[in-house]
């Protein structure tokens, strides 16, 4: 009878056992925007249909619920909001859920991950207008990088043709991070540039807007049918080269400094026509296009048809028997040339004389249509005997016309002649340090080369041979290294001087003359911002020298006079006392060491 209450017993305590059996929920999870809302499903274990109810333990930090309300039997939703703060990037919280005749369950955990925005560029402005510049020149505008997302953005700038971005094109920026661009506007082409500077990886930005505009770096004019006038826009020299032409004679190519406004001119050419004072009708029929280009930029000048070509007349004014002259006497000579054609005609004349005095160079004359112009010299012979003075003057290709001039040389004493092609010799009395033959006739006395202004030197030895080398160097934004020449030019005493006359106030300065001495010279050229000219064969002392420019056809551009100083040479034992010296200690070592070790 026991056994049956016993069992009694235990099926009722097994019975309430399970009548108190806890309900079982699930954890959850979620993904929201930052600042937005998500929807969460609560989920639970089903209990046989019996419906299950939802309550909150613990709230999230970083947001709101909303009421909850059921779903199903075992389900309820609750809306979710983000309260918009960057961090952290997790938020949670707790809920328990019970079963009709069951327990509580224990809590569950809904975690909640926070999705920052994506990283977007912004610029300020958000265009950039360089307007008009010319080609070459470059021209720079700041833009602002601001990252308005919520992650980091890293990448670089892809920017259209004819902008750069010459402090670097990357960027690296956090959320609400900003940075300074400098844009770069550098056009080679003379055209509109127009485009959007856009990021890689694509940052969902809208497009930085550049603009610019590539102008001509000169601009030309017409003058007349066969005269045009070039300008240079530009800060620094322009280089102008002329091609094409059918039937004319082309300038050649054309050096503007900055600034500068020249007139060109277009010569009739004689070649394809045939000769006599009257002229010939050139086989040319329709207009002449000439090609003009500064090397980026390209403009084409329409020239008329040449239809006769009327060389220039050349007529001598001074007569052409000059008599007697003294040696070192100067006698002018003058001639008119007259330009008979409708167009402007480019001129050349040089005075030669095997008596000496003769003009260095061709000297240039452009003449317009109908014009006429006087050319004088002053003719200094250097040699006695008898003397011919030939005046040269070419025009185009072939044609030249010359004019001849007779006269006796006498000698005299009192003069002081020139020596042969190597060194010259000059009266200098009176006379400052420039060849008197190129001082009357030269278009250029008084003009300096640019390295005179800004040129110093220096003087190199060798430590053994004590060869002297003198480096010239002055600034690169000066004239440009051509063809250069240096002489130096040293005063001799022609006779003795006596100095018992001048004890007794009978003094009688001595007469002087300069003598011209070619220098050894290299190639100048161009290193970083400096054009640099070596010198060799320099004496110690003080050196007057003379640097000419010339052109590339050979003529004489300009003439400047300088001082320098070579420091005198050090003895044989001056140079090899150091080197004596260290080899003196080096033995001395050696040997104390050598003893020691025995």
């Amino acid at each position: 009878m026991i056994f049956p209450l016993a069992s009694a017993s235990c099926l009722a305590a097994e019975h309430k056992q399970q009548a108190i059996q806890p309900t079982f929920a699930r954890d959850a999870e979620a993904k929201v925007s930052r600042g937005g809302d998500v929807e969460i499903v609560l989920d639970a274990i089903p209990s046989y249909g019996n419906e299950i109810t939802f309550r909150i333990q613990k709230l999230p930090l970083h947001g709101v619920l909303s009421n909850l309300h059921a779903t199903s039997d075992h389900t309820a939703s609750v809306t979710y909001h983000h309260d918009g703060s960057k961090s952290p990037l997790a938020d949670e919280f707790t809920f328990r859920a019970q079963a009709k005749g069951q327990s509580v369950s224990e809590p569950s955990h809904c975690t909640i991950t926070i999705i920052p925005p994506p990283a977007s560029l912004v610029f300020n402005p958000t265009s950039l207008d360089f307007s008009e510049l010319t080609l070459s020149v470059k021209r720079q505008m700041n833009v602002t990088m601001i990252n308005r997302g919520g992650t980091m953005a890293e990448g670089r700038l892809i920017l259209p043709k004819g902008f750069s971005a010459p402090t670097g094109e990357r960027y690296h920026l956090s959320e609400g991070e900003s940075n300074t661009l400098t844009i770069e506007f550098d056009p080679m082409e003379e055209r509109e540039y127009l485009g959007n500077a856009v990021s890689l990886p694509s940052c969902g930005n809208s497009p930085l807007k550049l603009h610019g505009v590539g102008v001509s770096r000169f601009e030309i004019m017409k003058n007349s049918p066969s005269e045009w006038r070039v300008k240079n826009l530009t800060d620094t020299p322009l280089r102008i080269s002329f091609t094409r032409g059918e039937g004319w004679i082309l300038p050649r190519e054309t050096l503007l400094a900055p600034h500068e406004c020249r007139v060109v001119g277009f010569q009739q050419a004689e070649a394809d026509v045939g000769e006599g004072d009257g002229g010939v009708t050139n086989t040319f029929s329709s207009n002449s296009m000439v090609h003009l280009s500064d090397g980026l930029s390209e403009r084409e000048l329409e020239l008329p048809p040449p239809t006769r070509f009327l060389p220039a007349v050349v007529q001598a004014i001074t007569p052409t028997e000059l008599g007697s002259l003294s040696i070192g006497a100067t006698t002018r000579i003058a001639f008119t040339l007259i330009n008979r054609s409708e167009f402007t005609k480019h001129l050349t004349w040089q005075v030669v004389s095997p008596s000496g005095g003769g003009s260095d160079v061709p000297m240039s004359i452009d003449l317009k249509g109908g014009e006429s112009h006087e050319i004088s010299y002053d003719w200094k012979p250097t040699l006695p005997g008898n003397a011919t003075i030939t005046v040269i003057v070419t025009e185009g290709r072939s044609t030249r016309h010359e004019l001849i001039w007779k006269a006796t040389v006498i000698a005299a004493t009192d003069l002081v002649s020139r020596g042969g092609s190597d060194t010259n010799h000059i009266d200098s009395e009176g006379v400052p340090p420039v060849t008197e033959q190129s001082q009357p006739s030269s278009p250029l006395n008084g003009k300096a080369i640019p390295p005179v202004n800004g040129c110093g030197y220096e003087v190199t030895r060798s430590r053994f041979c004590g060869d002297d080398t003198v480096l010239l160097k002055w600034p690169a934004e000066a004239q440009g290294p051509s063809r250069l020449k240096v002489e130096e030019q040293q005063v001799v005493f022609v006779g003795p001087l006596n100095l018992n006359k001048a004890e007794q106030g009978n003094f009688q300065p001595p007469k002087t003359k300069i003598e011209v001495i070619p220098i050894d010279s290299s190639a100048a050229k161009q290193e970083g911002d400096h054009f640099l000219l070596k010198l060799k064969g320099l004496s110690p002392g003080w050196h007057h020298l003379v640097l000419s420019q010339f052109s590339k056809e050979g003529s004489l551009e300009a003439q400047s006079q300088f001082q320098i100083r070579v420091p005198a040479k050090r003895s044989l034992w001056q140079r090899v006392k150091i080197p004596f010296g260290i080899f003196g200690i080096t033995f001395l070592l050696f040997y104390l060491r050598k003893i020691r070790k025995g």
